[in-house]
C-alpha cells in the first residue's frame, strides 16, 4: 500500500506537469517536490519556474524592456525547428547553455539567430544565472538617457557585469564614435572578465568593421571592435542554405 507522502508526493508532480510557467498551479510561489527513498518521504524544492519568476521581478527599472522578446519568452529548443542543415547550429546552442563560451551568430533576417539566442538565455534564467537580453538600440538608448537622469555609470555596469549578455542585430544602431567608443568598452570588459555574450547580427566580420568605420574613413573603430569579437567568439553562420560552425580567426579578412 502506498503511504500518503507517497500520494501527496505523486500529485504534486502530476500537476507540476501541467504547468505552463505563468503562474503557479499549486499556489506555492514555484515549488515542486522530490522524492527520498532512504526516508520514504519527500520534501519542496525550488523549480526552474521559481528561477525564472525572481529573474523577471529583479530587472533593474533602469533597464525597462531589455528582456527576451515576448514571442519567445519561456520557451525550450523542442520549438526551434531542427533540420538536417541546422543541426550543427542547434547542438551548438545546446552547449551554450552549458559554458560560458561566447558566441557572434551572424546571417541574413530570418534565420533563427534571435530565437536560438532567446532559448539560451531562457535556459540560463531557468540555471538560476542572472540574463540580460536587449537589442543594441535599445541598450545604447538606455546608455543616452543615463546622462540625463544620472544612470549612465549604473547602467554601463550592469551590462559589462552581468553574467550572461545578449547583444540583439549588432550594426543596427548609427555607428558614431561615442557608439564605438562604449561598445568596444562592453567587449572589452566581458571578455577579459569572462562574462559569456551572445551577439546576433546581420554583418559577418568584414561587413562589421567597414559597419564600424566612421564617415572619415578611419577604420580604426571598426578593427578594435573586430578584433574583440575575433579574439574571444566562436563565430556561427546562419544562411538559406546551411549553417556552420566557424572561428572567429579564419573568418576574418586581413
Amino acid at each position: 500500500m502506498m503511504s500518503s507522502d507517497f500520494e501527496e508526493f505523486e500529485k504534486i508532480i502530476a500537476t507540476c506537469q501541467k504547468c505552463t510557467s505563468v503562474s503557479c498551479i499549486l499556489n506555492s510561489d514555484y515549488y515542486t517536490a522530490v522524492w527520498h527513498k532512504e526516508t520514504n518521504t519527500f520534501s519542496r524544492i525550488r523549480c526552474h519556474y521559481n528561477n525564472i519568476k525572481k529573474h523577471k521581478n529583479n530587472l533593474p527599472t533602469i533597464l525597462e524592456g531589455c528582456e527576451i522578446p515576448f514571442l519567445y519568452k519561456d520557451i525550450s529548443f523542442d520549438k526551434y525547428n531542427v533540420t538536417d542543415k541546422n543541426e550543427n547550429i542547434v547542438a551548438y546552442g545546446h552547449k551554450l547553455v552549458d559554458v560560458t563560451e561566447n558566441a557572434y551568430f551572424f546571417g541574413p533576417n530570418g534565420n533563427g539567430k534571435t530565437m536560438l539566442a532567446s532559448i539560451i538565455a531562457n535556459e540560463k534564467i531557468k540555471k538560476g544565472i542572472p540574463v540580460l537580453f536587449s537589442s543594441t538600440l535599445l541598450l545604447f538608448q538606455k546608455l543616452r538617457e543615463g546622462f540625463k537622469n544620472d544612470t549612465f555609470d549604473t547602467v554601463k555596469k550592469l551590462i559589462q557585469k552581468v553574467p550572461f549578455l545578449v547583444l540583439d542585430d549588432l550594426g543596427a544602431e548609427r555607428p558614431s564614435e561615442w557608439v564605438c567608443e562604449q561598445l568596444f568598452g562592453i567587449l572589452d570588459y566581458r571578455l577579459v572578465n569572462e562574462k559569456q555574450t551572445i551577439i546576433t547580427t546581420n554583418y559577418d566580420m568584414p561587413s562589421l568593421r567597414n559597419r564600424f568605420t566612421l564617415n572619415d574613413g578611419d577604420p580604426y573603430a571598426g578593427n578594435r571592435i573586430v578584433s574583440r569579437i575575433a579574439r574571444g567568439y566562436q563565430l556561427v553562420k546562419f544562411t538559406d542554405i546551411d549553417y556552420n560552425l566557424r572561428h572567429a580567426q579564419k573568418s576574418i579578412i586581413q
